[in-house]
């Protein structure tokens, strides 16, 4: 019987949070991880992920389940009154 092949998971680097005011945020940006090296910053408010609106954490995790190291991910955030575009290379995950 052949054994499972397994797919490590890509991994942005960061904690996520339901926002106050609805949505999802980043509540920390692990230090050097590749949401840092992107340019995310705790408190950021996801916006879209890998081309989808997102404004669950089941939306989030969903989109980020596709993720594979190496992936460059399109991600969009709100912070303070301005949306910004950013790529984030995902690393390797758990």
């Amino acid at each position: 019987q052949p054994e499972e092949e397994l797919h490590p998971r890509g991994s942005l680097g960061v904690e996520l949070a339901e926002a106050a005011e609805g949505g999802v945020r980043l509540a920390h940006v692990l230090p050097g991880s590749p949401a840092a090296k992107a340019g995310l910053e705790s408190g950021d408010r996801l916006v879209r992920l890998r081309d989808r609106d997102v404004s669950s954490l089941k939306e989030v995790q969903d989109a980020v389940a596709e993720v594979h190291p190496g992936d460059r991910v399109p991600v969009s955030v709100r912070r303070g009154r301005q949306t910004g575009e950013l790529t984030v290379t995902a690393g390797e995950g758990f």
